[in-house]
């Protein structure tokens, strides 16, 4: 059983919720991925060094407008403050999982938080309505709540997520937060996590930047019902994907999603790296943005990976149009092609190398002329 608590604490000069705490009622295993940036706020920092130990938690939390980064001996102090006030609290010696978002480098004010923090009034988590509250509470630039639950049998899947700016792959800034009353080990929830978000935020992006916040959370009813570990697997994977999907389709300024599938490659890393090139390339996205078929731009991205691909062999198809075929343009209808690309949110993309069996799927958003004006204007 989680309960939960949200709250205005003014982080930033705001009308919404912007902290948000879960307490777990019964005792829970955990297991956490963390951005691979050299840079990590100070949040990521304190949970990592939770997380190495193993230490018991009893609580989650989070906020959104400040992500509490490079702010020096005070940062890490302000959140060893609000553990402590609500160790206090709530009479116990367990620790706190720390989860923050928002502008790097600004001071966070941590008496706002003890402030909100004075009055909690816990409520149960158990809809979606629940979770919806919950996810706008850590929303920065997201134009949407993102959350699943699922509910199959005696099991449950509950999960929010945030994220439509500085997506990167490698723990692609957003956070996730995810809780099941099935029973599961420390062990099994670091092999089930690991397989999960390797085949969900590691496989989207919104421009390229990696986040110094990013983290999931999945926490496990230590004494929950007992689940067939593959099935959770498959639900766990689904969820998370569904929620990386939001993230791509709620990138700033998007008004497209490309789902790039690189096939006929000799490895699967392979593929994947040439994917995640084309995903990133600011010439791919504002070609896929105008909504034109420039077939060169992607096969130019796919072969700057200088993974030894050979481009006579290639084949390159948007949608279900095949425009590049033995190393030159085909005799396509442009016309339908804009259509196509007109007419749908989500394009697909498909580049067959013809050199082997293995194969890769990547999710990218295009990049619109609102990017720039949001994330120009992010601080003012």
């Amino acid at each position: 059983m989680v309960k939960y608590f949200v709250e205005k604490a003014k982080i930033k000069n705001w009308d919404k919720e912007d902290i948000l705490l879960w307490v777990f009622e019964k005792e829970v295993n955990y297991s956490c991925t963390f951005t691979l940036n050299d840079v990590k706020a100070h949040s990521i920092i304190f949970s990592q060094e939770i997380y190495k130990n193993r230490e018991p938690i009893f609580a989650l939390f989070a906020n959104s407008g400040n992500a509490n980064c490079l702010n020096g001996k005070a940062g890490y102090k302000a959140l060893e403050d609000i553990e402590k006030f609500l160790q206090e609290k709530f009479k116990t010696k367990k620790r706190i999982l720390f989860a923050q978002t928002g502008v790097i480098g600004e001071f966070f004010e941590k008496n706002k938080v003890l402030s909100a923090l004075k009055d909690i009034k816990l409520k149960p988590l158990e809809s979606k309505e629940d979770l919806k509250v919950c996810a706008r509470a850590i929303m920065t630039t997201d134009s949407f709540e993102k959350y699943e639950y699922v509910e199959d049998g005696d099991l449950k899947i509950m999960a929010i997520a945030k994220g439509a700016g500085m997506i990167a792959p490698n723990m692609a800034t957003m956070l996730c937060f995810v809780y099941t009353n099935a029973s599961f080990s420390k062990e099994e929830l670091d092999i089930l996590l690991r397989y999960s978000v390797e085949k969900s935020f590691n496989r989207i992006s919104v421009d390229g930047d990696m986040s110094t916040n990013d983290c999931v959370f999945l926490f496990s009813e230590k004494d929950g019902i007992k689940v067939d570990i593959f099935k959770f697997r498959n639900l766990l994977e689904k969820v998370l994907k569904n929620l990386a999907l939001k993230i791509v389709e709620d990138g700033e300024g998007a008004t497209k999603v490309m789902h790039i599938i690189v096939k006929g490659a000799k490895s699967k890393s392979k593929a994947l790296k040439i994917a995640q090139r084309i995903g990133n390339s600011l010439l791919v996205k504002t070609a896929i943005f105008g909504c034109d078929p420039n077939w060169g731009r992607i096969v130019a991205a796919a072969g700057s990976v200088q993974t030894g691909i050979d481009a006579n062999k290639c084949l390159l198809f948007i949608g279900p149009y095949l425009l590049f075929s033995n190393g030159e343009k085909t005799n396509y209808d442009e016309a339908k092609v804009i259509d196509y690309m007109k007419k749908n949110k989500i394009i697909k993309i498909v580049l067959d190398l013809n050199e082997g069996n293995s194969y890769e799927e990547f999710f990218a958003s295009d990049i619109s002329y609102d990017y720039i004006k949001i994330n120009a204007e992010y601080r003012t």
